[in-house]
């Protein structure tokens, strides 16, 4: 798992569970494209199943291809809504 934040228009790794994780998400912020960033767009849950079949993210899914990596999901998660109420 892979922590990016949104502030102001700008993307940042915030963290991971592990070193590779914190390194896949890196790679998607240098290409600037990817499921993970597309799922903070719009809001909602974005797959990527396959990455050698998929078309959306080439430049993206070349360098997954070279790390192993098959998929990713990418999940939003909106912190000002999960705020809690006082």
């Amino acid at each position: 798992m892979r922590v990016t934040l949104k502030h102001a228009r700008k993307t940042t790794t915030v963290g991971g569970s592990t070193e590779r994780a914190i390194h896949l998400d890196r790679i998607e912020q240098a290409v600037g494209d990817g499921p993970c960033l597309a799922a903070l767009k719009a809001a909602a849950p974005v797959l990527l199943a396959d990455v050698r079949t998929d078309p959306r993210w080439p430049p993206y899914q070349e360098r997954l291809i070279e790390e192993g990596i098959h998929s990713v999901l990418g999940v939003p998660w909106n912190l000002a809504k999960t705020r809690p109420r006082s």
